[in-house]
C-alpha cells in the first residue's frame, strides 16, 4: 500500500477538479456526478436556504475551498472571510469572487483554521466538506462555537453504503486520508463542545450555540445511500 498523503497535498494538486463540480460539464459527467455526489449538490441548496436573509452579516467559511460559497453570500449582501490552507483553492476563490464583483467583501486567509487568530464574532460559520478530512472534529466545532453568534452549519461524510466504498478506494488512490461520521458521532461532539441544540438533514447539519436562536421548521431527511 503506498504511504498516505494529506489533504493539503491533495487539494493543492485537484484545486482545479474539484472546483469543476460546480460548474457546467459534459451531459455524462453531469449525470454521474448527480448521481455519485448527491448530498454534495444538495447540502449547497440547503446550507443557501439555512442562511436565510445575510445582507449586513459576517459569515466564516471554514475550508472554503474555491469559493463556491462565498461568492453567492457576498452577492447577497454578506461580509465573507474565508480560511484554508491550500493556497492554489484560495487562488480560485480570488479569481471567482473578482469576476462576480465581490471581493471588496471577501477576506481570503491562508493558513490552519485551529492556529489563526480570527477576529470574531462571526453571525454564522460554515465547515461544508471539512469533517471528510478531520479524524476528530471537536477542536474545529469547539472553535466555531466560541466565533458564532447565530447558527454553525456543516457537513460531515456517513459512513456505510456504495459511496462510502466508492469514495475509499478513490481517496486511497489519490493518497488523502478520508473520515467518515455518523449522526450519532456529531451529536456527540456537538454536545460536547456546547451548542444547545442541532438539526440534522441526512449528512448535513445545521447547530446553535445560543439557546435563545430559535429553530427552523423540520425538514425531512434526504437519503444517503
Amino acid at each position: 500500500m503506498s504511504p498516505k498523503g494529506s489533504a493539503q497535498e491533495y487539494f493543492e494538486r485537484h484545486a482545479q477538479q474539484f472546483d469543476n463540480l460546480y460548474s457546467a460539464s459534459p451531459l455524462l459527467n453531469r449525470v454521474w456526478n448527480n448521481w455519485v455526489r448527491r448530498p454534495f449538490y444538495r447540502r449547497y441548496v440547503l446550507t443557501m436556504k439555512a442562511c436565510g436573509d445575510v445582507c449586513g452579516k459576517r459569515i466564516l467559511d471554514v475550508g472554503c475551498g474555491s469559493g463556491r460559497y462565498m461568492v453567492p453570500l457576498a452577492k447577497r449582501g454578506a461580509y465573507v472571510v474565508g480560511i484554508d490552507f491550500a493556497a492554489h483553492m484560495l487562488e480560485l476563490a480570488h479569481k471567482l469572487a473578482e469576476d462576480h464583483g465581490v471581493l471588496d467583501r471577501c477576506q481570503f486567509v491562508l493558513g490552519d483554521f485551529l492556529a489563526y487568530d480570527l477576529t470574531g464574532p462571526f453571525d454564522i460559520s460554515l465547515a461544508l466538506g471539512l469533517f471528510d478530512y478531520v479524524a476528530d472534529p471537536t477542536p474545529f466545532l469547539q472553535r466555531m462555537h466560541t466565533l458564532t453568534t447565530e447558527k454553525v452549519i456543516l457537513s460531515f461524510p456517513p459512513p456505510g453504503g456504495w459511496r462510502e466504498a466508492q469514495r475509499r478506494i478513490r481517496y486511497w488512490l489519490k493518497r488523502c486520508p478520508l473520515y467518515f461520521h455518523t449522526q450519532q458521532d456529531m451529536a456527540r461532539y456537538l454536545q460536547a463542545t456546547g451548542y444547545s441544540s442541532w438539526q440534522f438533514v441526512g449528512s448535513w447539519a445545521v447547530a446553535y450555540p445560543n439557546p435563545r436562536q430559535p429553530q427552523p421548521p423540520a425538514t425531512t431527511p434526504e437519503e444517503e445511500t
